[in-house]
């Protein structure tokens, strides 16, 4: 239930989702251990965290109960009763016949096609199922109803209703999760709920069971991943980046487009001062500060990716929070409302004097963060610090010495030729900038990010021996006297600056090593 709610503990997002090869299903037992590397990050059943890795235990736990792989289980006991002959969980490398073709839109009107990738198996349980609109639908009607008794081979009424009911929530007001079901309340309608993002795909699906009605949506668009071209274009005002009369115009329809234009605004539960948990955080002036969002990998160097904050400030009226500059009103003890009155947020501590969340969502839980435990502070100080390694290539310009005032002139230039190196090894070969992410990382394709980890790592060493050499410098009077060598102390001083700027970031994101 824990992992069905996303009430484990467990680390938020694992990754990659996607594969290079084709691989034997169910997968081995050495190919599950490179995937389930993370830890237990929080106490089981107090904060809900979506979790692809907790999805993804869950298909190994019917797979080793049931014998069989995950795909032909689902295939005998729903998707065959069911009658839903196009669905299927996709393990090959090439491109399912059939599959719709997702699209981003530029600004000039132009279309740019959005690529396929193929899901690991181990990742096919969150969200590696393909279907049409006509078989999915089959499967909601099975839930829109849950009085019916049609289908009971493959879920009784009880079932039905067991996965749809409240199963955790963070607060009596909070909607609250069911097993993988959200819900919520649109006009007078209570929908059970659950979407899922690939790349330029958005899906929602609906059940209505005080209605006996349902719903699938899927929007086909994503953002553009431009070229090196278009973005030098847009420098000079020309390019597909550049707005134009055919381009689109307004904002996007969201994914809960739907339900709202269907059955109305979303309704927020009434809030109470009797059911107020204990955790609530009730002191209005502790929630300033940055959140870090907990959906990430805490033990590799993934981390990296999840570096999402949100902002929380007091407002100038009694009781406001502005979270990303908008405004939310107080309504009970860490409760607050959006000013619009159609989004609701929480704010915990969970452990006496331990951290505060806050909870967007009811799977949805940020962290209070400070000092170099913020990842905007760390990163900061990360870019500083590799900017200002750029000028160890002065160090050519050093007079030529020997012994550890040549061994610091080397180090120096080595610092800055890493981060040369970086972007040369980042974007060297790709046409666009999201082949980094779906055609290397996302299938697992890690030679290039080692790579670039490992010059990261010798940056981080050559940077404890310029702070070293920086001490003895000054300490032993290291190149002489005069102007000149003052300078040179100077620069060395600077770098060694740059070196312990970029460390706390290195620390913090798992850099340190080969921490995949």
């Amino acid at each position: 239930r824990q992992l069905m709610t996303h009430s484990s503990g467990m680390a938020g997002h694992f990754t990659p989702q996607g594969t290079k090869e084709n691989l034997a299903v169910p997968v081995d037992a050495e190919t599950v251990k490179t995937f389930f590397r993370e830890n237990i990050e929080r106490k089981p059943g107090t904060v809900g965290a979506y979790a692809n890795l907790g999805v993804a235990l869950e298909g190994l736990v019917i797979e080793d109960t049931t014998g069989q792989s995950l795909a032909a289980y689902v295939d005998e006991n729903i998707f065959d009763p069911l009658g839903m002959e196009s669905a299927l969980f996709h393990h090959s490398l090439e491109k399912p016949p059939h599959l719709a073709q997702p699209h981003a839109v530029y600004p000039d009107g132009s279309f740019q096609e959005v690529r396929f990738y193929p899901k690991h198996p181990l990742a096919a349980a969150s969200g590696g199922l393909i279907t049409t609109t006509k078989d999915m639908l089959k499967y909601v009607a099975l839930h829109a109803d849950e009085q019916a008794e049609a289908f009971p081979e493959v879920l009784s009424s009880d079932g039905r209703m067991t996965l749809h009911k409240r199963q955790f929530g963070h607060h009596p007001s909070d909607p609250g999760i069911g097993l993988h079901f959200y819900r919520d309340v649109y006009g007078d309608e209570l929908m059970v709920h659950h979407g899922c993002g690939l790349p330029g795909t958005s899906s929602l699906m609906g059940a209505l069971p005080n209605s006996n009605a349902g719903f699938v949506v899927t929007i086909l668009g994503a953002k553009v991943s431009p070229t090196v071209g278009d973005m030098l274009g847009k420098l000079i005002d020309k390019g597909r980046l550049v707005k134009s009369d055919e381009g689109p115009n307004g904002k996007r329809a969201g994914i809960f487009a739907l339900p709202i234009a269907v059955l109305g605004e979303k309704q927020l539960p009434e809030v109470t001062l009797e059911s107020t948990p204990a955790e609530m955080v009730s002191d209005h002036s502790k929630l300033a500060g940055t959140y870090w969002h907990e959906r990430r990998s805490f033990s590799s160097y993934m981390k990296l990716l999840g570096t999402r904050t949100t902002e929380v400030a007091l407002g100038e009226r009694e009781g406001e929070l502005l979270i990303n500059g908008k405004s939310y009103a107080r309504r009970a003890p860490g409760v607050y409302d959006s000013e619009q009155g159609s989004k609701r947020v929480f704010f915990r501590q969970v452990a006496p004097h331990g951290d505060i969340f806050l909870h967007t969502n009811v799977s949805m839980a940020h962290r209070q963060t400070k000092g170099f435990n913020n990842p905007k502070v760390s990163f900061a100080g990360l870019v500083i610090g590799l900017a200002l390694s750029l000028t160890g290539l002065i160090a050519l310009a050093w007079r030529r010495r020997e012994g550890l005032e040549g061994y610091a002139r080397w180090m120096s230039v080595g610092m800055a030729v890493c981060v040369l190196l970086m972007p040369v090894l980042i974007l060297a070969g790709y046409e666009r900038a999201d082949d980094i992410v779906f055609v290397d990382f996302a299938q697992g394709n890690l030679a290039r990010t080692d790579l670039v980890i490992l010059l990261i790592n010798v940056h981080f060493f050559l940077g404890l021996g310029i702070v070293a050499s920086c001490v003895l410098a000054w300490a032993r009077g290291l190149y002489g006297s005069g102007i000149r060598a003052f300078f040179m102390r100077s620069h060395l001083t600077l770098l060694a600056i740059a070196a312990i700027a970029a460390w706390p970031a290195m620390i913090l994101f798992n850099l340190i090593g080969l921490q995949h």
